[in-house]
């Protein structure tokens, strides 16, 4: 393996380590691991009933600790990761028995630590198999 395919590897498991440090700390409503993996910029944009909606970091993070969202248990699947120098994008989806988020992250390498800067997520009712 050169140098460059290691570090690429080793940006990989960084970055997949922060969306499974997010989906964590969403699906346990734990606040400090959220503070962990999101940048201090991180944007939620959501689309509600045709309206895109955005939610800054604070906000989201008020929300966890309100119990207003999170706190549900889901499967995590990283679908594909794609890294460019300092910037990556994944695309992981985040079920349960009843709802699907297919969420479309971007990232960017904050020193040695890979960081959510912002999630757009495509969520939809999980159909009966």
């Amino acid at each position: 393996m050169t140098c460059t395919a290691a570090w690429a590897n080793d940006d990989r498991k960084s970055i997949e380590a922060t969306i499974r440090m997010y989906h964590k700390g969403a699906d346990e409503r734990k606040v400090e691991l959220l503070e962990q993996a999101f940048h201090e910029k991180f944007r939620l944009m959501v689309s509600v009933d045709g309206k895109l909606n955005e939610i800054r970091r604070d906000t989201y993070l008020d929300l966890i600790e309100l119990e207003k969202i999170g706190g549900k248990p889901r499967d995590l699947r990283i679908e594909l990761v794609d890294i460019t120098g300092n910037s990556a994008m994944a695309k992981a989806e985040l079920s349960n028995e009843k709802v699907v988020f297919m969420d479309y992250l971007s990232l960017v390498k904050d020193g040695d630590h890979w960081l959510i800067i912002s999630n757009t997520p495509h969520i939809y009712p999980r159909s009966a198999e």
